[in-house]
């Protein structure tokens, strides 16, 4: 079997008929104005093609998986995902091309079905639903756009014709803007089989089974002219670039030249096919000349044996003048592979050719002569691709030998070598400005560079943590699911994945997406799904059929039959709620810890991580969730979902989001720093500049420059020039908000140069606040201020070694505890002066660290709702009239480490104090109670959470935070430590792992270990899960450890615990607690177990397996109290003790008990 392939206007045609895979699909047309949530998936095997839109703001991808995406350039994010209404492992893309004004997308696909899809929207703009009306078949094949795009053209085989009654064959026009036929270029008996726009959209050729031509009016479908047919049968058809003769090309290689207004032939090329399976014509822009090559198809697996690429070797190649009709050179043994048929080797002015040929070289000849006019070596592998630029003045190739490169057109000099990518580049383009190259590679990847410098600007890729199935944990609480590699388990109460045990392949499976059924376990409804239908029916009849808009992977029922679990194969899983009737919420895992979780509104909470990787799409915009975070990320939300608590933050659609914010553009040029800010529907707020993620200033309108429909702000790189970080590119970088100060624009980034590297390492200002000691006794901790002094310790002696490499000192401490050997007494007039004395010595590549341990509260203050740290001033007697004396506000440590001040771009805060709310009265009310911990630091809602978010935002800083939203942050007396410190200090001394190159101290390792260490301690022991939270924009190193550094992190030992006793009345008609005196007994072991000397930890409630108790019976004879106590542990009897006391002093009886069980437990350590 032969085929054959023409290239004309862009476009690619073939002989024979594609059977068409009907797979069921039902289309539902969204509105334009209603975003969408992207997950960015990336293909999942190699990229066979890349091309940038006209514009060069967007990317088209195609790869073998049956995929084609749409990519926004500047950013590397997904815009859409273009799959077929079917499996993409059964229905393959095969083409995708932007039309000429980019503003559309034709994907067609390998069973001979297309999609026309709108790059603003995302939407279908071609509706099936309309073609296949009045008897249409199936079997259509779509050939091209008009050169404008306005138009598509395609052919229909065997459409039943009415008013003839009888079959057929028409070529149909239709118009793209209004989704309807314009006109039918139809009653033809023998198929239209071959077509072809001219290259000025006014007239069409079509080409029957009987070789008769026809030319049609591109604009009315009026018949201009029937050209008479030959004894050949023609393969392709063609206009010349002045559209006044048209190029044929028979089934026997001879290509003919005719008159468009004559209907003569003018010029005839015999060129017989040899035995070779395929034969492809490239013809010159102007029509001048052809080059035929003949070769064969072969299909490869590379390198993963599920994919494979097609791909086309030609072995020989002619190149032939059409106005002579002569053969200017024949080349044989070319082995020249050519993946994609949409290409040119010549150059705009048709004067050169570029062909690859064997060897890895590719020779540069004359066209008109085939005259070599040099070659272009230094590929050491096969040449998948060689073009020349649209302006004529480059070559760009690539090759199997992972590399790209880009060529001087008239020298054949190399200019650039592009490596970056792991595997074979298969294509190269350049965008139509001439500033960006996008490469698509068998990595999976794609690739923009910028040409003047060959630098790596973005990679094209996405997440690609396929979920292939998920259920309910037994209990219900919990989501399990399925990806490639591992089964992961996603904890609602913690927001944590982690790995569960296997699973056999029966009770977690992945179905492929085919039908199943099933019952629920009480055998009230009945589910029925396949392909992107799901149906459930109770007493046989129907409550639920949906048709989903992606398509779907499995769904089952919970384990209590009140709701469905639905996974897709976009990796998303859904519940819908059966009892009430409604989808509740999406779940979306991104990586291996990373997820977000979004209700119906869009309301959503998640990971930073996920919420940094999600966006909305918009017609053709992209929206970050960081955009709209105030108004629409609700931490803790699953939770709230799951209470049925109300949620008042505002909803998607109220926000109105699409084209709402200003639209920042920079414009800069050389020094000048320029910046266009254009107000859409939502108007214009403040101005932000940032620099390095850092808050420089904020500027109302009225101090921007004002122009006709837009505002500018010019900056001069004097004015920030002592802020830039040395030796590096810092980023600059404008966002605008809306009227309202709601919702924020995406940024406009420009890269600024700092000086020359710095040549001194950068000095380190370290800022410690503990606070144990507050006015009165109500508010004491026990350890705050030690804990500030043992990680400023640590971080002193790390921080030097790293530092203190040139005899110099760069580390500077300035310890404000309560404890007695201090730098200051942490009172808020004393914190600030601190800082002020900073501001004076920091320089841009300074690092400065802030630690407090201590209470904070959250307090509304002006009508707004502020967290402010708690000093050595406070006392339980303050309230919000005197809490800006005696506290510091978020809003004022942003001020006083705002870069004008302190120019430090590297900043850590490490922050043990979250409490907000009702937690001052809580630590009152809990100091001498029964609790696991001495005091708790505690936070009751959502709103600190997006406090310390917020100052993230704004200041810069890598955050830690002691615990997140709702949760507890622990003193816990059985290390004599608050639990974030204990951990901070355990990571360093005991997991060696979270070192860079096995010695340097890297913040995120170092934090993220401390927050898995905090998680477990607490949850053991506590029984309550204290969940830190890390808030980054940035990463670096902040000490070196040796062995020294090592030995003199002292842990402190972990203390044996006594838990909750439990004694009752040996009285059967009694048989309680009456006197009391498990309370009494609880408290006296709180008591004793403070005292930084004591043997033991009291902790209530405790789940630790290692826990003493203390339980058993006492009687009442006359005045006697007496009281046999057995203390076990792991459920075993390992000492007992009898007391006795007056019956009218309980409280001593509870001491004497207490003391016992102490001594005896704090011996045992």
């Amino acid at each position: 079997m032969k085929f054959y392939y023409t290239k004309f206007s862009g476009y690619v045609c073939c002989k024979g008929w594609l059977k068409f895979l009907f797979l069921f699909f039902i289309y539902f047309p969204v509105s334009a104005q209603e975003p969408q949530l992207m997950l960015p998936i990336g293909h999942s095997a190699q990229i066979r093609s890349a091309e940038f839109s006209k514009d060069g703001k967007k990317a088209l991808t195609i790869a073998a998986d049956g995929t084609a995406k749409l990519w926004e350039t500047a950013s590397g994010k997904l815009l859409q995902d273009f799959t077929p209404a079917g499996d993409a492992s059964i229905t393959v893309v095969s083409d995708a091309k932007f039309s000429d004004d980019g503003k559309l997308v034709f994907i067609s696909y390998e069973n001979s079905s297309f999609n026309v899809f709108s790059t603003q929207t995302g939407k279908e703009v071609f509706d099936d639903a309309i073609y296949m009306q009045d008897g249409h078949s199936f079997e259509k094949f779509v050939t091209q756009f008009s050169p404008d795009g306005k138009y598509l053209r395609l052919y229909d085989k065997e459409y039943f014709h009415e008013a003839e009654g009888e079959p057929m064959d028409t070529t149909q026009i239709f118009d793209l803007n209004t989704n309807k036929l314009a006109f039918r270029l139809t009653k033809q008996k023998n198929y239209i089989d071959i077509g072809a726009y001219s290259r000025d959209g006014k007239k069409i050729v079509t080409v029957l089974a009987d070789n008769i031509i026809k030319i049609w009016n591109g604009l009315t479908g009026a018949l201009l002219k029937t050209i008479p047919g030959s004894n050949e049968v023609y393969i392709s058809a063609q206009f010349s670039a002045d559209n006044k003769s048209l190029l044929l090309v028979t089934s026997t290689g001879t290509i003919r030249v005719m008159d468009v207004l004559t209907g003569k032939k003018s010029k005839e090329i015999s060129s017989p096919l040899s035995e070779q399976d395929i034969a492809l014509n490239l013809f010159s822009p102007d029509g001048h000349y052809l080059v035929k090559l003949y070769g064969y198809h072969n299909e490869s697996r590379f390198p993963d044996p599920d994919e494979f690429y097609s791909s086309n070797y030609y072995d020989t190649a002619t190149l032939w003048d059409l106005q002579t009709g002569k053969k200017i050179y024949q080349q044989n043994d070319l082995n020249t592979r050519i993946l994609n048929t949409d290409i040119s080797f010549f150059s705009p002015d048709g004067k050169k050719i570029v062909i690859p040929e064997k060897g890895n070289i590719i020779r540069v000849r004359e066209t008109s002569t085939g005259k070599i006019l040099f070659e272009l070596n230094g590929h050491v592998d096969e040449i998948n691709a060689a073009q020349f630029s649209s302006d004529g003045k480059m070559i760009l190739s690539s090759s199997a030998d992972k590399t790209a490169k880009i060529w001087d057109a008239a020298t054949g000099k190399l200019i650039l070598n592009l490596k970056g990518h792991n595997a074979p580049v298969n294509s190269i383009r350049l965008s139509s400005d001439g500033k960006k190259i996008i490469t698509a590679s068998a990595d999976r990847t794609a690739k923009i560079w910028d040409v003047s410098s060959g630098k790596e600007l973005m990679v094209l890729t996405g997440h690609t943590n396929s979920i292939l199935a998920a259920r309910f944990s037994p209990d219900g609480k919990n989501i399990e699911f399925k990806t490639k590699e591992y089964i992961k388990t996603w904890n609602a109460e913690t927001g944590k994945i982690s790995m569960i045990p296997y699973i056999p392949e029966n009770s977690l499976t992945n179905n492929e997406g085919f039908g199943k059924s099933s019952i629920s376990s009480d055998s009230v409804y009945m589910l029925y799904w396949a392909v992107n239908i799901i149906n459930v029916s109770e007493a046989g009849e129907d409550f639920m059929v949906t048709h989903e808009k992606e398509l779907l992977q499995d769904v089952q029922f919970s384990p209590d039959s009140k709701k469905l679990i639905i996974t897709y194969k976009n990796s998303r899983i859904k519940v819908y709620d059966l009892v009430n009737r409604k989808f509740i919420y999406t779940f979306i895992a991104v990586d291996s810890t990373g997820y977000l979780v979004s209700n119906e509104k869009y309301q959503y909470d998640g990971t930073e991580a996920a919420r940094k990787l999600l966006h909305f799409t918009c017609d053709g915009e992209i929206i970050e969730l960081n955009q709209v975070k105030d108004q629409l990320w609700v931490p803790n939300l699953w939770d709230r979902i799951n209470k049925g608590d109300s949620i008042n933050a505002k909803t998607i659609s109220e926000l109105n989001i699409c084209k709402l914010t200003p639209l920042v553009e920079n414009i800069s040029k050389g020094d000048i720093t320029h910046f266009k800010i254009t107000p859409r529907r939502g108007g214009l707020g403040e101005t932000v500049l940032m620099l390095n993620g850092i808050e420089l200033k904020k500027y109302k309108p009225a101090e921007l420059k004002k122009n006709a429909g837009f505002y500018d702000l010019i900056l001069n790189k004097n004015d920030f020039k002592d802020l830039l970080i040395a030796g590096k590119e810092n980023q600059l970088t404008v966002k605008a908000y809306t009227s309202d100060n709601l919702v924020v624009s995406r940024g406009g980034d420009v890269e600024v140069q700092g000086s020359a590297r710095e040549t001194t390492p950068p000095n380190l200002y370290a800022v410690m606040i503990g606070v144990s000691d507050y006015k009165g006794n109500e508010l004491d901790l026990n350890y705050a201020a030690k804990d500030a002094t043992k990680i400023s310790d640590a971080i002193s002696v790390t921080s030097k070694k790293l530092l203190n490499t040139d005899s110099i000192n760069h580390v500077f401490m300035y310890n404000l505890t309560t404890e007695p050997i201090r730098y200051q007494l942490p009172e808020k007039k004393a914190v600030k002066s601190v800082f002020d004395s900073i501001a004076l010595k920091a320089g841009a590549n300074d690092i400065i660290l802030i630690f407090f341990a201590g209470h904070g509260i959250m307090k509304e203050v002006g009508g707004k709702t502020q967290f402010f740290f708690l000093t050595a001033d406070a006392s339980s007697l303050t309230d919000a009239s005197v809490l800006k004396d005696v506290a510091i506000s978020m809003d004022e440590l942003t001020d006083w480490i705002k870069p004008q001040k302190v120019k430090a771009q590297k900043r850590i805060l490490i922050f043990d104090a979250c409490n907000s709310g009702q937690a001052i009265k809580d630590f009152v009310k809990l100091g001498n109670g029964q609790q696991d911990f001495v005091a708790a630091r505690n936070d009751d809602n959502a709103q600190q959470v997006k406090a310390i978010d917020k100052l993230n935002e704004k200041s810069g800083l890598f955050i830690l935070s002691a615990s997140a939203s709702g949760k507890n942050a622990y003193e816990l007396g059985r290390l004599s430590q608050g639990l974030l410190t204990y951990s901070l200090l355990k990571a360093i001394k005991l997991q060696p792992d979270i070192l860079e190159n096995g010695k340097y101290l890297n913040l995120s390792r170092w934090f993220s270990a401390a927050e898995k260490t905090v998680s477990e301690i607490s949850s053991e022991i506590v029984g309550e899960r204290q969940e830190p939270q890390i808030v980054a924009n940035t990463n670096f190193n902040i000490g070196l450890v040796d062995e020294e550094v090592l030995s003199k992190i002292i842990l402190p030992q972990e203390k044996p615990i006594i838990t909750n006793c439990n004694f009752q009345n040996a009285d059967e008609d009694i048989a309680a607690d009456n006197l009391g005196l498990n309370k009494l007994i609880d408290r006296q072991l709180n008591v004793l177990s403070d005292n930084s000397n004591a043997g033991f930890s009291f902790v209530a409630g405790s789940n630790s397996t290692d826990a003493y108790t203390l339980s058993g019976r006492y009687t009442i004879k006359d005045s006697i109290i007496s009281i046999r106590v057995i203390v076990r542990q792991k459920n075993e009897i390992v000492y007992r003790y009898e007391k006795e006391s007056a019956k009218d002093k309980p409280a001593e009886l509870a001491d004497k008990v207490a003391a016992e069980a102490s001594t005896w437990v704090g011996n045992k350590k």
